[in-house]
C-alpha cells in the first residue's frame, strides 16, 4: 500500500519503472498481496534433496529430511525486489499445520533485506500433508513514491520416501 493514494498516471509511472517483470500491480493506494511458494499438494521427496521455487519476489527452498523427521525450509528475497526495499524486513515466523491442527511457529525476525530466512518444520513425516505461511513486511520506493508491503510465502506440500 502506498502512503498516498496513487492517480491514474502516478499508477502508470509506477508500473512502467517496473518493467515487464512487475512486483505488484499498482491500483490506487492498495497492493494485491504477493504470494510465492509450489502449486498445492506438491510432493517432496527425501531422494531428491533442495526443491526450490522461484519468481520475481524470491527463491523458496524446502527439503524432506526423512532422517530427523522435519523439513528445512529457507526463502531469499530476489536482488529486483531488493532494490525496491528502503526499511529492514519483518518475518512473523513461519507456521506451519498438518491435518488443520498447528503445529509449530518459527521465531520472527527483523533483519536486512538480503538475509537467508531458514527454519525447520519439526516432527514432519512422510505420507504427511503439511501446509505452512510465512508474511514478510517492509517499506517500499517505487518510482519515488513510499509504501508498505507485505510479501506472504505459502504452500501445501506432502512429504514422502
Amino acid at each position: 500500500m502506498f502512503d498516498e493514494p496513487l492517480s491514474k498516471e502516478s499508477a502508470r509511472d509506477v508500473q512502467s519503472s517496473l518493467g515487464e517483470k512487475s512486483l505488484i500491480q499498482p491500483r490506487s493506494n492498495v497492493a494485491p498481496p504477493l504470494v510465492h511458494g509450489p502449486a498445492l499438494n506438491q510432493n517432496i521427496s527425501c531422494k531428491i534433496g533442495n526443491y526450490r521455487f522461484s519468481d520475481t519476489n524470491g527463491a523458496f527452498q524446502i527439503r524432506n529430511n526423512c532422517p530427523y523427521n522435519n523439513a528445512n525450509w529457507s526463502y531469499q528475497i530476489s536482488s529486483l525486489l531488493r532494490d525496491k526495499i528502503t526499511s529492514n524486513v519483518s518475518e512473523s515466523g513461519l507456521v506451519w499445520y498438518k491435518a488443520g491442527v498447528r503445529h509449530g511457529k518459527n521465531a520472527p525476525h527483523t533483519v536486512p533485506a538480503n538475509y537467508h530466512f531458514h527454519g525447520t518444520m519439526s516432527n514432519v513425516r512422510n505420507y504427511e500433508t503439511v501446509t505452512y505461511g510465512d508474511q514478510l513486511s517492509f517499506r517500499v520506493l517505487i518510482a519515488g513514491r513510499a509504501g508498505s508491503a507485505v510479501l506472504t510465502i505459502g504452500g501445501t506440500v506432502k512429504m514422502v520416501p
